[in-house]
C-alpha cells in the first residue's frame, strides 16, 4: 500500500518507451537487464534506506577533541549502502569506461535513465552526489592531465572500494550566482608543483568530496569569469593528511537532508590546475550542462514516484464505500 517494494523500471512504461526510442538496439539489448536490477534495488533497498537516511543526516565535525582540524563527516551506514548499490551499478563508471559485456562506453541517454530511477527515491540528496561525480569526471576526462588523472580513475571506478564522488564549489557569499564575483585567489607554489587556494565557498555540496573542482582567480587575472581558473581541490591529499581548508558547518537545509551542503574556508588548499590558466568557467560549464540534465531527469523521476504514489492511494483509500480512483473527478 506503498509506492515501495516495487520494480521501478518494471512499473515505468513511459520510461521504457523512451529509453529503447534514443538507444540502439544493441545498446538496449544490453541495458535492459540492467536498468530493470537497478530499478528492482532502489524500489526495495534503496527507496527504505533513503528514508531513514532522511531522518538521520550526514553530521559535521569540523575539530577533534584536542581542537585539530579533522573536518569529518558522519554519515548514517545506509547512505553507504545505497552508494555501493549505485556505483557498483555502474551508474557513473559505464558511460565513461566499456562496462562489463560491452567493448565501449554507453551513451549519456543511459546515466540519465539510471538517475531518473535512482530519482523514484533518492533524487535531491544522494542524485546530487551521483551528478555531481559524473560531472567532474566529464571534466576531467575531457580536460585534465597528468596530475589529475587518479582522481578521474576513482570518479568513474566500478569498484565501491576505489570509488571517488566529485563536487562544485562555485558559490561565495559576495556573488551567489553571480559567478565572476567569486574572490578565492590560487598562487602558484613553485617549490611543491602545485596552486594553493585561499577564499570562501558559501554553499558547497557534498562538502568531503575527494575530486572537488573549485574556481579561483590566479594573480593578474582580468575581472568576471573571464579571469577564471578551474582547480580539482582533494579533502585529503595523496599522503594521507587533509587538505589546508576549514569545514565550518553544514546548512541546515529544507529537503536535501542526504548530501551534506555547507560552508568552506580555504587556506591555502592543494589544487590542481584543470586546463589552462583563465578557460575555468569555460570549462565548467561542461560540467553545468550535464547536471542541469540530471537535474531534469532526477526531477522527473520525482514526478514519476508522486504518481505512483497517488495511484497506490486512489486504488487504495475508500470513500462512501468505494475507493476513491472509481470517482469521476479522482479519475479525471
Amino acid at each position: 500500500e506503498a509506492g515501495r517494494h516495487v520494480n521501478y523500471w518494471a512499473l515505468d512504461r513511459t520510461m521504457q518507451r523512451e529509453l529503447r526510442r534514443v538507444l540502439d538496439a544493441d545498446e538496449m539489448a544490453w541495458a535492459e537487464s540492467r536498468l530493470s536490477d537497478f530499478g528492482a534495488a532502489v524500489g526495495h533497498t534503496i527507496a527504505d534506506n533513503a528514508d531513514y537516511i532522511d531522518d538521520h543526516g550526514p553530521e559535521l565535525s569540523t575539530y577533534d577533541a584536542h581542537g585539530g582540524v579533522q573536518n569529518f563527516v558522519r554519515y548514517p551506514a545506509e547512505q553507504f549502502d545505497n552508494e555501493r548499490l549505485a556505483y557498483e551499478a555502474g551508474i557513473v563508471s559505464d558511460v565513461f569506461r566499456a562496462p562489463p559485456g560491452r567493448d565501449e562506453p554507453m551513451p549519456f541517454t543511459h546515466y540519465l535513465g539510471m538517475l531518473y530511477l535512482l530519482g523514484y527515491a533518492e533524487s535531491g540528496g544522494f542524485a546530487c552526489p551521483v551528478a555531481m561525480t559524473a560531472g567532474a569526471a566529464l571534466v576531467l576526462d575531457r580536460f585534465g592531465g597528468e596530475a589529475t588523472e587518479p582522481y578521474l580513475d576513482g570518479l568513474v571506478s566500478r569498484d565501491y572500494d576505489d570509488v571517488i564522488e566529485g563536487a562544485m564549489f562555485l558559490t561565495e557569499e559576495q556573488g551567489g550566482s553571480d559567478v565572476g564575483a567569486i574572490e578565492t585567489t590560487a598562487e602558484f607554489d613553485e617549490s611543491a608543483g602545485w596552486w594553493q587556494l585561499t577564499g570562501e565557498k558559501w554553499f558547497c555540496s557534498n562538502i568531503d568530496a575527494q575530486a572537488t573542482l573549485a574556481l579561483a582567480r590566479t594573480p593578474d587575472a582580468p575581472e568576471g569569469t573571464k579571469g577564471l581558473s578551474l582547480f580539482v581541490v582533494p579533502h585529503e591529499l595523496e599522503n594521507g593528511e587533509l587538505n589546508d581548508q576549514l569545514y565550518r558547518r553544514l546548512k541546515d537545509k529544507l529537503g536535501t537532508i542526504s548530501v551534506p551542503t555547507g560552508e568552506v574556508e580555504l587556506t591555502g588548499a592543494t589544487g590542481y590546475l584543470v586546463g589552462e590558466e583563465t578557460e575555468g568557467f569555460t570549462l565548467m560549464t561542461d560540467m553545468l550542462n550535464l547536471e542541469r540534465l540530471a537535474n531534469a531527469a532526477a526531477s522527473c523521476g520525482i514526478v514519476a514516484r508522486s504518481l505512483l504514489e497517488a495511484t497506490v492511494q486512489a486504488a487504495t483509500r475508500e470513500a462512501f464505500g468505494n475507493p476513491i480512483q472509481e470517482y469521476p473527478l479522482m479519475r479525471q
